[in-house]
């Protein structure tokens, strides 16, 4: 869902927020658990973008729920 010009909180991600920030690229700040990693990619298609358009993995701290995810992504 964008909650402002650009920016959208990835939804359905349970105990933490995912962001993602476009622009030329995109960006993610958290990455969720292991198995939000496919609603995140899913949401990516959902507004037009590619997964492939994913440059950039920001994460506000080390907690599983905000990082687990990050590596299922970054292979992606």
């Amino acid at each position: 869902m964008e909650i402002r010009p650009g920016v959208h909180a990835v939804p359905g991600i349970g105990w933490s927020r995912v962001y993602l920030i476009e622009g030329e690229t995109l960006a993610l700040v958290d990455a969720g658990l292991p198995w939000n990693v496919g609603r995140v990619l899913r949401y990516i298609r959902s507004i037009g973008r590619n997964p492939e358009d994913l440059r950039t993995v920001l994460m506000t701290h080390s907690h599983p729920d905000h990082s687990g995810g990050a590596l299922a992504i970054s292979r992606r």
